[in-house]
């Protein structure tokens, strides 16, 4: 369920929003993610897109963050000069309680509460979508279709062979926390919804399968992924979402 608030008309801001949004170009993806060997837009590359053309529309952002035991909250406020107004509250569990970790985590929610407010994308948002991946519709089926793959056997890393049963039985216990082991298949299908959320995971999205990356960065995955952390927290969602899609076919 959106959180999205807004001021009791907002007719005036989303015409200029609409023209804003015509303006902006992809940001760039000028951060690293050495765990992933990947590439995100940083909160500056972020600023650099789309602050011109919502300044151009008479639009301008506001973000104000809070802590309270651990958990950060950001409000992102999209205020028009007419007055109208529209806002979005998210929130993430920062990995401890030092400033640097809470820092981390406020920048992490200033760029995809800027990005998801305002419309901004990056130039791996737009890979993706051009690959066909990363919207994908869901299995019909409870557990996604484990014979549906055409990526399989491409770009395995040396280590995947020996490595596969164990981090394929992994991400079945993972998607179904209680219960007894699956079959191979159905291992197979639940590595798939792990590797289809990476796709959509800003930060690991132009990383590749896990298949393709060594044992180190896996179990760098297997640990971000047990909670406290912005991709734990980002994959509870989705793939709350994706059971409740399948459930409904």
């Amino acid at each position: 369920m959106s959180n999205l608030t807004t001021s009791e008309q907002i007719g005036e801001l989303a015409a200029a929003l609409a023209k804003a949004q015509g303006e902006m170009q992809a940001a760039t993806n000028d951060g690293k993610n050495p765990h992933f060997r990947s590439s995100y837009a940083t909160l500056a590359s972020i600023h650099a897109a789309a602050s011109g053309p919502l300044a151009r529309n008479g639009l301008a952002v506001i973000q104000a963050p809070g802590v309270a035991q651990g958990v950060v909250t950001l409000s992102t406020t999209l205020v028009h000069n007419s007055g109208q107004w529209v806002e979005c509250t998210i929130s993430a569990a920062a990995k401890n309680h030092g400033p640097q970790a809470i820092g981390s985590t406020i920048t992490y929610l200033r760029r995809y509460g800027f990005c998801s407010l305002v419309g901004v994308t990056s130039a791996d948002d737009d890979g993706e979508g051009a690959e066909g991946r990363g919207h994908r519709a869901p299995a019909p089926i409870a557990r996604a279709n484990p014979t549906n793959n055409s990526h399989r056997g491409r770009h395995h890393h040396a280590t995947w062979e020996a490595d596969a049963p164990r981090f394929k039985a992994w991400a079945f216990g993972f998607c179904y926390p209680g219960e007894a082991m699956g079959t191979e298949s159905e291992q197979e299908a639940a590595y798939q919804d792990v590797r289809d959320f990476l796709r959509s995971f800003p930060g690991t999205a132009d990383a590749g399968s896990p298949s393709g990356w060594n044992t180190g960065a896996r179990e760098a995955l297997v640990h971000d992924l047990q909670g406290g952390t912005p991709i734990a927290d980002a994959w509870a969602g989705w793939w709350s979402a994706r059971k409740a899609k399948r459930a409904k076919s």
